[in-house]
């Protein structure tokens, strides 16, 4: 089994360095980096967010 690293709203806030509600919006327009319900709580998959990352590089859209 692989150990899965997984980071809050706000670390990934930081690590995007946006605010809490640019990350709102994105998921209400969907396209923020894909979440992962653990029963009450939203978390982010690392390698998932660094996968999403890659692809708005790739496709030159802007954070």
């Amino acid at each position: 089994m692989t150990n899965r690293k997984y980071i809050t709203r706000t670390e990934l806030c930081e690590m995007l360095q946006i605010s809490k509600e640019t990350l709102s919006r994105w998921h209400r327009v969907g396209i923020a980096p894909p979440v992962v319900k653990i029963e009450q709580t939203t978390r982010y998959d690392i390698d998932q967010v660094n996968a999403w990352m890659d692809a708005k590089t790739k496709t030159g859209e802007q954070k």
